[in-house]
């Protein structure tokens, strides 16, 4: 009984640790050259809304890049993995704001077939929660999986769109 109040209290910690970590944390660069971090924090932009509303919008975030060099085997097929962390904030005149997150990884590799794939996991700014692969030979969707929160064609909505149809009233 005492172990597993001991065991207990160690997963607890463990998770108060997991979220107390700053959101933000940006990874460190590869020492061997074939990956690196880039972080940013673009001024804020000037976004019109229908029916002449003005949004103000700030990204800022990281996102970690890695080259081919950096996967090992003898057949591997990888040519680029991104993993990104992006933070849009977007506020109206009245100051309400509303986050976009643009959360996960790309990967782009070439397929048993030989095609050059793309696949889009996590939350990004195309309208999807989960994966996408796109056939970058023909620009289609090939699978998509996941929630599309917002309806309709994945690459019909923008961020901007979401941001002005939640804050522009």
């Amino acid at each position: 009984m005492r172990y597993r109040r001991l065991l207990g209290a160690l997963i607890a910690i463990v998770m108060l640790m997991a979220f107390a970590a700053p959101v933000n944390a940006v990874p460190k660069s590869g020492e061997t050259g074939n990956k690196f971090v880039v972080s940013f924090a673009d001024p804020p932009e000037v976004v019109d809304c229908e029916g002449g509303v003005e949004l103000s919008v700030t990204f800022e975030g990281w996102i970690q890049f890695q080259n081919a060099d950096g996967f090992k085997g003898e057949n591997n097929r990888n040519l680029e993995l991104t993993v990104y962390h992006i933070n849009g904030t977007y506020s109206n005149a009245d100051g309400d704001t509303w986050v976009w997150r643009d959360r996960g990884p790309d990967h782009v590799y070439i397929d048993n077939d030989g095609l050059l794939i793309l696949t889009i996991t996590g939350r990004s700014e195309v309208n999807i929660i989960g994966h996408l692969v796109i056939n970058l030979d023909t620009f289609e969707i090939v699978r998509q999986a996941g929630q599309n929160p917002f309806g309709g064609d994945p690459f019909e909505n923008t961020p901007d769109d979401f941001a002005c149809e939640t804050l522009g009233g």
